[in-house]
């Protein structure tokens, strides 16, 4: 029910909104709670952090209710990285468990080349699965990493209604582009506020490592999966609510309503 592609999914939804706007230099701590077919299914903290040269993003997730009794399934993933002349990845580590996976670990090092990089599993990687070719691992960023990117677009104001973006993402595992793009802007209320929000439209399309089994036995599906995502449109840009297809059925995230936007 929770397979490791949520990771890749859930991260480049994120990445996407929580950076659709001017970025804030403190650090953002955000909760969510995600429902799946109708029902409470995890929650999730996300953990955001730069001081304009180095970066640290964290997630926590673990199912809930019938998705906990059925799956046991949590996630902790970090990424850390150097963020002053370009984002580049450093480590990314993402800790997984269920009832039928336990202590997996997905560990990748980023190498520097002489024209770019290549993504290297690192030593504590547990997975068995042989690595993709390099040429499906060079100039890529982790499913975390892509929040930093994304703000670094923003920044330059290389992202707006009439230019999108892509990027190539690698999750230890499989490689795939994230293409992002503006479908509308609104106002939302939100604890008795009116609330500027901005409406995207992010497509994830499979490249790499798509074929087969792995070793957690699960074969990905390689269609092209669109999500859609509500953020605030304002200088912290936070992310309220996503859906993300998973299993053929969406994976509603909704940001706590306890939090003051």
């Amino acid at each position: 029910m929770w397979p490791s592609r949520f990771l890749s999914r859930f991260c480049a939804a994120l990445a996407f909104c929580v950076a659709a706007s001017a970025a804030s230099a403190e650090p953002l701590a955000l909760h969510y709670s995600a429902t799946w077919g109708g029902g409470r299914a995890a929650e999730i903290r996300l953990l955001l952090d730069e001081n304009g040269t180095m970066f640290r993003n964290q997630l926590d997730l673990k199912t809930v209710g019938l998705a906990w009794l059925l799956s046991g399934f949590k996630l902790h993933a970090i990424s850390i990285g150097e963020s002053d002349v370009e984002v580049a990845p450093r480590t990314f580590d993402a800790f997984y468990d269920s009832k039928r996976r336990h202590d997996k670990r997905i560990n990748l090092e980023f190498v520097d080349l002489t024209n770019g990089s290549v993504a290297e599993k690192g030593p504590n990687n547990s997975s068995t699965d042989p690595p993709l070719p390099e040429e499906f691992r060079r100039d890529v960023i982790d499913p975390l990493t892509s929040i930093t990117a994304i703000r670094r677009l923003v920044r330059e104001r290389s992202m707006d209604r009439m230019k999108g973006f892509n990027l190539a993402v690698y999750d230890g595992k499989r490689r795939f582009d994230v293409e992002g793009s503006v479908t509308s802007t609104e106002t939302l209320h939100w604890r008795g506020k009116r609330v500027p929000s901005i409406n995207l439209r992010l497509v994830l399309r499979p490249v790499a490592g798509f074929d087969g089994t792995s070793d957690d036995e699960h074969k990905p599906d390689a269609t092209p999966r669109e999500l859609e995502v509500t953020l605030t449109n304002d200088a912290r840009a936070i992310p309220i609510r996503m859906s993300v297809p998973i299993a053929y059925v969406p994976a509603v995230i909704v940001l706590d309503r306890d939090t003051k936007l």
